[in-house]
């Protein structure tokens, strides 16, 4: 067996080549979908992902309403990085370098925000690269599910959740 610097690097760099990989694809769904969004009831475009590296695409009209919910917002895994990439089979795999559970759970942590890291990377040059042909992008934001810290995805900053709601004048958001 491998050591386990090592395979925490080949498990990394298997992620990055998946992302290069995919990167055509979520860029090409990305332009596709921007084009068919119906301007005159969506405002804002909410974007968050889950542990399992799922994204999701929310619709806020003017007061921060959600227009579409649920799965119904979820991009398609067919243009995702994580094809055969598991965080729960490494942490699996994770116990077969005869480690105790603090360390299994010390290199997990560390695998993971690596991953999560190179994955929110990932997303974001891929909306930047769908949106440049277009003039005027919707107000977007950005981030892990439930983070009270978001990326603005047209002007590249960071933005506190309720510092939005403020600027957006959102009065219901989320309901």
């Amino acid at each position: 067996m491998t050591d386990i610097t090592d395979y925490v690097h080949r498990q990394i760099a298997q992620f990055d080549n998946a992302c290069q990989t995919a990167k055509p694809s979520m860029v090409a769904y990305l332009a596709d979908y921007f084009a068919k969004i119906d301007r005159s009831q969506v405002d804002t475009l909410w974007v968050e992902y889950n542990d399992d590296l799922d994204l999701f695409i929310f619709w806020l009209d003017k007061t921060g309403k959600t227009l579409n919910r649920g799965l119904a917002g979820m991009i398609p895994k067919e243009h995702y990085p994580t094809g055969n990439f598991s965080l729960d089979e490494i942490e699996d795999e994770l116990y077969d370098f005869d480690l105790d559970d603090d360390e299994v759970m010390e290199y997990y942590d560390d695998i993971s925000d690596n991953i999560h890291n190179r994955f929110e990377t990932w997303f974001i040059d891929c909306w930047k690269q769908a949106n440049q042909n277009n003039a005027q992008p919707l107000p977007a934001y950005f981030s892990e599910h439930d983070s009270i810290t978001k990326y603005d995805l047209v002007n590249h900053t960071k933005k506190a959740l309720n510092n939005l709601e403020k600027k957006h004048g959102w009065t219901c958001l989320f309901e």
